[in-house]
Order: C-alpha cells, then structure tokens, then sequence
C-alpha cells in the first residue's frame, strides 16, 4: 500500500460489531470524487481479529488501562482547534458514534461553551462492544468556533496484567466519530498524555532515551509519503527478496532486523529505565507488566494506579488538531490541562434513554479522540 494512503483520516461509512448499517439523514448528503471532495481513490480497511498478530502501529501505546481496575481516560480537542477550522456558523452535527473495545463501559462526549458545559452531544452510560450503534440526534447540535470537546471513557477490566491502545480488539481505544455539515478542511481532533506523565506515575527518574516518544511516531508519518518513494522502496524490497534466496541464514537475519525496526516504533519498548536502581535497565513494558510495580504504594499510601489516574483527570493533554489529508500540514499542537468549567447537570427524568438521541445509523466523518 502506497504510504499516502495511510494519512487518510477521514472515514466516509463505517461499521462497527453490532451495528445494522444505515444511511445519511433525509436531508444531508456528500459529493464524492474529484469534483466533490478532491478524493481520486477511495480505500477500504478491514480489521481481522487475529490475538497473535500485531497488526500495526498502536492508536496510541499511552492509553493504558490497569489490571484488575475501573479506570477513567480524557481526550480533549481545544477551543483553539474549533476557532481555528469551524465556519463562523459553527458545525451542525447530526449522528455520532462513540467506540471503545472490550473493556469500555461507559463513553461520553462533552461540549464545553466559554467556560459552561452544555448538554453531551453523545453518551452511552451501558457501552456493549458487541452491540455498537451509532446515534441519530432527535435534535441537531452546533459546535461553534471557540467551543472545546472532551472524550471521556471508563474501562472496567479483571484482567491479570494492563491493556493498550492499539488496533487489536484486545486493545483499546476511546474515539467519537461524528457526522455534519457543512463540510470543513479538518481530518480530526486527536490528544494523548505526554511520556513524562506515565514516567512520573510509575517512578521513573530517568531513562536512557529522553524523548517523547508519540512524537517520534508521529514525526515518523510526515516524512516524504510520495509514490515515487514507495515504488523505489518496492523495487529495493523485490531485490532484497531475491537475494535472500541464496541463504536461509540471510533470510532470518533479516526477518529479525523488520522485527527489531517494528519494536522500536513501540513507545514501551523504546523507554529502558536509568533510575531508580529497582528499574535500572527494565523496558516501560517490563516494568508496568511486573504485578509487583501496580502493588506498590509510595509515602503517601497511593499506589501506580491511582497516581496514574489523577495524571489523566488533571495531567497535562498534548492535542493535535489535524487537516484532512496530511498529518504534516497546517497541523496545531496545543499542550495543557483540561482547563476548568462549570459541569452541565442534567434535569431529573423517567427515561432510561438519553433525552437527545435515538438508536438509528451513521457514517461518521470525523473523529474526536
């Protein structure tokens, strides 16, 4: 697959497990090909659930969901993203699909207005993996420039060691895709806790590599992603092939240095403890798989997850504002904490429903995570 391809960030129809497939709503619609949104191709992916095979590069290896916890995440998209890419009209949103995988239990959507929470566009207090459906909105809501988003999750797991963000259904994730018009030039609104976050819950002082490491990933998709580049590498890769005929030893050599280049890109295995001498030269991924490190507690009594959980309520969030069909360009980074409002409270009521959604299809265009 041609690298480009992978900046596509915009999804057009999607299905999740449990959905029964729908369509736009009766009045909106969108022009496709080169006349409509400049697209010359249109891709399908397919996700095949396969425990022992990593399909790629993780959504995100600093989602980190604790063994054996109820455990709660924030995203956030700032004002500065919307005021930035939203017409003076605001976004009028019309469907909304919010997505986790097995260990999600209850996900919500949150629009935040000059310090003031409004109602949640989208939330599912009841969250099924197996019975994912997006939601078409009994009424329309406007996100106007300046308004930020929160994505918030809560994972319940009894699972004996921690999950993370990746494509795998035994990873996890926490995204909303959202449906609306009119159409704008912006691929998402995507956040992560810097390293220096999960470094400072877990004890870490210093480690041999001091990077962040998501932004070497995420330098990684800006380089060249020309057709030419990946013909030239297509055609080294074919001599490479032919080569490695001559020797089965070759060939091994080989397939264990991809292995070694796919490793590194893994923020986990990248990080390998300087300090403190109980960590010295442990990978993160060893560390925060030892039982031993969640059942420590520091001076204070608290132990890794409940540090780690503070960090992600009131920790700093990096957020990246993304065009719509390049990582690279005129893409903002905001970094900070989740600034201060006043929460919404929601009127007393019978329903067991939330008040503004009903269970009918979507194809989401957008994604929030």
């Amino acid at each position: 697959m041609p690298p480009s391809w992978k900046m596509c960030t915009n999804p057009i129809i999607a299905w999740a497990v449990g959905s029964e497939g729908g369509g736009e709503g009766g009045g909106e619609g969108g022009e496709g090909g080169e006349g409509g949104n400049g697209a010359s191709f249109f891709m399908m992916e397919i996700h095949y659930d396969n425990p022992n095979l990593n399909t790629g590069e993780s959504v995100s290896p600093h989602l980190i969901i604790p063994p054996s916890s109820t455990f709660h995440t924030t995203a956030y998209c700032p004002g500065s993203c919307t005021e930035e890419n939203f017409p003076q009209g605001g976004l009028h949103i019309f469907q909304g699909l919010l997505h986790s995988h097995l260990l999600g239990t209850s996900l919500s959507l949150r629009q935040v207005r000059e310090g003031v929470e409004l109602p949640p566009i989208l939330q599912d207090n009841n969250y099924d993996f197996n019975f994912q459906q997006s939601r078409v909105l009994k009424k329309e809501v406007t996100i106007l420039p300046g308004d930020s988003l929160i994505t918030q999750c809560v994972f319940t797991s009894e699972r004996k060691e921690p999950a993370f963000g990746g494509l795998r259904t035994q990873d996890e994730m926490c995204l909303a895709y959202l449906s609306y018009y009119p159409k704008i030039k912006m691929g998402g609104c995507m956040s992560h806790q810097p390293t220096s976050n999960l470094l400072q819950a877990v004890g870490v002082k210093e480690v041999y590599e001091d990077v962040d490491m998501m932004k070497m990933v995420f330098d990684e998709h800006t380089k060249d992603n020309s057709e030419s580049e990946w013909n030239n590498k297509n055609k080294d890769g074919k001599r490479r092939r032919k080569k490695k005929k001559e020797g089965e030893e070759e060939e091994e050599e080989e397939e264990k240095k991809n292995e070694g280049v796919k490793a590194m890109k893994e923020m986990l295995w990248l990080l390998k403890a300087k300090s403190p001498q109980r960590y010295a030269n442990q990978t993160l991924y060893q560390i925060l798989h030892n039982p031993k490190t969640w059942e420590e507690k520091d001076e204070d009594g608290v132990g890794l997850m409940g540090r780690m959980q503070k960090l992600a309520k009131d920790g700093v969030q990096i957020s990246y504002c993304l065009a719509e069909k390049s990582y690279k360009k005129n893409t903002m980074v905001w970094s900070g904490s989740v600034p201060s409002f006043t929460p919404y409270q929601e009127p007393p009521s019978n329903s067991l429903c939330p008040h503004n959604v009903k269970s009918e299809a979507v194809e989401p265009e957008i994604f929030i995570n």
